[in-house]
């Protein structure tokens, strides 16, 4: 388990991603695949599991946890464990409803829960 965060595509990508969401919740128009760049969803026990896309239409799968060290300031840090490599959307959202199938029920309104995602796919994408 290290951190993996350095298959992410470039911030400068990433913030164009969230200047178009921006954009167009304001003018009303609907998200597409192409307006996300991370699906998110939390477990009951805290653990987040994450696709995160790469480089052209792969994505990657993490599972962040939080752990407490034992010692005198009692330190915390996150673990990422990258659960799937360079992935297909439609592979990374199955992995993500498989490690986490309660998480589809539960806050399913934001823009990058896998729910909404699957929403967006077109239907001979399922």
């Amino acid at each position: 388990m290290s951190d993996n965060r350095f298959d992410f595509e470039t911030r400068l990508v990433h913030f164009r991603r969230f200047v178009s969401r921006l954009y167009k919740r304001l003018k009303h128009l609907p998200l597409t695949i192409a307006d996300i760049s991370v699906i998110h969803v939390v477990n009951g026990d805290g653990t987040i599991y994450q696709s995160r896309r790469g480089s052209g239409d792969n994505w990657s799968v993490y599972r962040i946890a939080r752990h407490s060290y034992e010692g005198p300031n009692k330190q915390s840090r996150e673990i990422w464990e990258k659960l799937r490599d360079a992935v297909s959307l439609r592979v990374a959202l199955d992995e993500l409803t498989r490690r986490c199938p309660q998480c589809l029920t539960s806050d399913a309104t934001r823009y990058n829960h896998p729910a909404q995602v699957l929403k967006l796919l077109p239907p001979d994408a399922i």
